[in-house]
C-alpha cells in the first residue's frame, strides 16, 4: 500500500513522525514513536531515537505564520539545551518526515529552522519558522549614504578573514568578559569577532564589544555582546578585528579603500529644505 493510501486510511494509518534537526557538525534525530526507528531506506541506516514530541499539527497553507510549528519536548531535549544560555550563532534547521510503518518511505512533511526555546516547568516549546518565509525576506539593498554597507569578510568587501585572524589563548572569563594576549597592531577589535569549535565540533561566534588594552606583556580585555558556554582558560580562540565602516578604517587599517561600498562626498547641504544654496 502506497504512502498515500496509508495517510487517507482509516484502518491501515500507522504513522510515524522522524526529526532530523541539524547545526554546522551536528545532527540529531528523534521519532515520536514509542521506539526506537531506524530508517533502512538510506545508506548507511540511520536511528531515530525516542522522545517525548508534541509536534501538534503540521498546516500547509498560503499564510506563512499559520505554517509556523511548535514544538513540545521535554526540559532536557538536546535542542532545547542549545538555547538553555544563548541562542546559537548559527541556524539550527528541522525537517520533519513522516512515514508508515508498512510503508516505510519517509515523505518530507514540513521543513525549516528553530527560531527559540521556552521553559516552563518540565517542558518547553521549541518555536519553528518555515523555509518559505526566509525566501519571502526583502534581499539587502546597496542605499546612497556615507557609511559601508557591505559585511565585513563579506563578498562587496573582498577581505578574506583568514589574512586578518589572531589566535589567542584565553587568560581569564569573568561573566561576558575574556582576556587574552597581543593582538595584531594598529587594528581596531571593536565591532569584530572571535570564533572557537565546541566539543560537537561546532563553529561558536560572540562579537566584540568593546576592547581595552594594558599592561607588559600587552593584555587585552575583550567585552562579548552575549554569554557563552563551552569555553574555558586556557582554551584557543581566535580573534578578528571590526570595521568603522568608514573610509578612515578601510584604508588606513585594511588598505581596502578601492572595494568601499560608500559615498564618503554625498554634499552635506540639503537642498530640498527652501534655504538658499550659496
Amino acid at each position: 500500500m502506497t504512502y498515500a493510501a496509508q495517510e487517507t486510511s482509516i484502518q491501515d494509518a500507522n504513522p510515524v513522525e522522524l526529526f532530523t534537526f541539524t547545526r554546522d557538525n551536528s545532527t540529531w534525530n528523534y521519532t515520536s514513536a514509542s521506539a526506537d526507528y531506524t530508517d533502512t531506506t538510506v545508506s548507511p541506516h540511520v536511528t531515530y531515537t525516542s522522545a517525548s514530541i508534541d509536534a501538534g499539527n503540521v498546516e500547509a497553507s498560503n499564510e506563512d505564520l499559520r505554517n509556523s510549528l511548535k514544538l513540545t519536548v521535554s526540559r532536557e531535549f538536546a535542542i532545547a539545551e542549545l538555547f538553555r544560555v544563548a541562542a546559537p550563532t548559527d541556524v539550527v534547521a528541522v525537517t520533519i518526515r513522516r512515514l508508515h510503518r508498512d510503508d516505510g518511505t519517509p515523505v518530507v512533511a514540513w521543513m525549516g529552522r528553530v527560531l527559540s526555546c521556552t521553559t516552563s516547568g518540565a517542558e518547553t516549546v521549541i518555536q519553528c519558522e518555515p523555509l518559505t518565509i526566509s525566501l519571502k525576506r526583502t534581499g539587502l539593498r546597496q542605499l546612497y549614504q556615507r557609511s559601508c554597507p557591505h559585511v565585513l569578510y563579506g563578498a562587496g568587501c573582498g577581505l578574506d578573514k583568514a589574512d586578518w585572524d589572531t589566535s589567542a589563548t584565553v587568560a581569564t572569563i569573568s561573566g561576558l568578559t575574556i582576556t587574552v594576549g597581543a593582538l595584531m597592531a594598529g587594528m581596531s577589535y571593536g565591532g569584530g569577532f572571535i570564533e572557537w569549535i565546541d566539543g560537537n565540533g561546532n563553529t561558536e561566534r560572540r562579537f566584540i564589544e568593546s576592547v581595552s588594552t594594558s599592561g607588559s606583556p600587552e593584555t587585552n580585555t575583550l567585552m562579548l555582546t552575549q554569554a557563552f558556554v563551552g569555553l574555558a582558560t586556557s582554551d584557543t580562540i581566535t580573534v578578528y578585528p571590526g570595521c568603522a565602516h568608514n573610509t578612515t578604517s578601510c584604508n588606513d587599517e585594511f588598505s581596502n579603500i578601492i572595494n568601499y561600498g560608500g559615498w564618503p562626498y554625498i554634499p552635506v547641504k540639503n537642498i530640498f529644505v527652501g534655504n538658499p544654496v550659496f
